[in-house]
């Protein structure tokens, strides 16, 4: 310590604000100790860290109530057990930017996400209800014992990673209740080997409507988009080597626009284009499934909504699909094939096990290096290269800052940059990842 350097231990609680205003703390570690804000407003913190905020005997977490227009920016949650490494309850606006979370909570079944939770006033569907929206952009979330984000209502979450997250509860990398998913955004956003989770999930007994989600990576999960409700736009998205249900778009638990009752099919509105799933799909929209039963008609043939002339249509990439057997009749069985092999140096969920169980699986370490990759671009003569559809606003051109969609991951800094053909992602994946 020194005069411009000063070190305080207090025991639980290091600051509590209440109904203050206008105020940033820069440059300050909060070390073995938490903040509380109540009823606070248009504040920051920039540029700090918050280590070992809680532990078992030292329950009071990093918290906000009440309030609005908050902001963390290029901040660090590390080390903090037992607790929410931040949750804002019934916060207004609240914004993360350039945040990283590590090594957080060692115990499993805790769910403790980065929350937001009730940012809004009044009562859904009356006049004067009002949502506070909620930013999540240039956020990591890795090596924890937690889920992700639980963003709440009209949240926007973009160029974020989600990667190594090892509770196993009922939860998500990136959870969206009912209302939560309605009118949400989430892009440019990659979810990896979280194995006990859902990747992203819109959930509830009446799930929501209207939410939208495209150039977006989920493998590695439990499930890769669990996506219950209608009316959502799900474009550029890929999933593989995940438990079970690389995408799911079912046709249960939607209770219709107004959550009153549970008579409607769900997702028959929803849009699933240009995208990717390994072996495991349930697709109840339109463009799946147009006819009853579970049949198309194709050229005066009646196949299964799962063949790969009915989902090349939509631009949907199904490695099931392609499964045939010795006669080279479809048979949607095992072996088929795997969109890893369309990529230029994908994530591979195998690459991460131990080495004596991968000599004993494959007879030897197939691979020479144990550090994984990153590449999900198509690569030189694969099928997905000017493969897929147009979508308005989207991939055709219009409406995009060419800056983001040319940039590969690592660029960093994009304002100088001349990019070119050579670096656009062609297909789908997000194109840039925050760390």
């Amino acid at each position: 310590p020194s005069s411009t350097n000063v070190r305080v231990r207090i025991r639980d609680r290091i600051m509590n604000f209440d109904a203050a205003y206008n105020f940033a703390i820069k440059n300050v570690h909060f070390f073995a100790g938490s903040v509380r804000t109540g009823g606070s407003s248009y504040w920051t913190i920039e540029d700090s860290k918050f280590s070992f905020s809680s532990d078992m005997l030292a329950r009071k977490g990093n918290s906000s109530t009440d309030g609005s227009n908050i902001t963390f920016r290029n901040t660090i949650f590390e080390f903090i057990n037992e607790q929410y490494p931040w949750a804002a309850y019934r916060t207004m606006y609240p914004t993360f930017e350039n945040v990283l979370f590590r090594y957080n909570d060692w115990f499993a079944d805790s769910a403790r996400y980065l929350s937001v939770d009730r940012n809004y006033r009044g009562t859904r569907m009356h006049p004067k209800f009002k949502r506070g929206d909620s930013i999540f952009r240039f956020v990591t979330i890795e090596n924890s014992y937690t889920a992700g984000i639980f963003p709440s209502y009209g949240s926007l979450i973009e160029y974020t990673r989600l990667e190594n997250l090892y509770d196993g509860c009922d939860c998500s990398s990136i959870q969206r209740n009912g209302a939560g998913s309605l009118y949400s955004t989430t892009r440019y956003t990659w979810m990896i080997n979280a194995p006990g989770l859902n990747g992203l999930r819109f959930d509830s007994s009446c799930g929501g409507d209207n939410g939208d989600i495209y150039n977006v990576v989920s493998i590695g999960q439990r499930r890769g988009f669990r996506l219950k409700g209608d009316y959502h736009d799900v474009y550029h998205v890929t999933a593989y080597d995940n438990e079970r249900q690389d995408i799911s778009l079912p046709e249960y638990k939607f209770c219709g626009l107004d959550h009153e009752s549970d008579d409607h099919r769900g997702n028959w509105n929803s849009n699933l284009y240009n995208s990717i799933a390994d072996g495991s799909m349930e697709c109840t929209t339109r463009l799946c499934r147009p006819l009853k039963g579970g049949q198309v008609e194709i050229e005066g043939e009646t196949l299964t909504w799962m063949h790969f002339y009915n989902l090349e249509r939509a631009g949907i990439w199904f490695g099931r699909s392609m499964s045939v057997n010795k006669w080279g009749t479809p048979n949607w069985s095992p072996p088929w094939a795997t969109p890893k092999f369309e990529m230029q140096a994908p994530w591979i969920r195998f690459r991460g096990l131990p080495e004596s169980k991968l000599i004993e699986k494959f007879g030897a370490n197939p691979w020479n290096v144990p550090a994984q990759d990153y590449d999900f671009r198509p690569k030189k003569g694969s099928y997905l290269i000017d493969s897929g559809v147009v979508i308005p606003g989207v991939n055709n051109g219009e409406d995009v800052d060419n800056s983001i969609v040319k940039a590969k991951p690592g660029y960093g800094n994009l304002e100088n940059k001349d990019l070119n053909e050579e670096d656009c992602t062609l297909f789908n994946h997000p194109n840039l990842y925050s760390g």
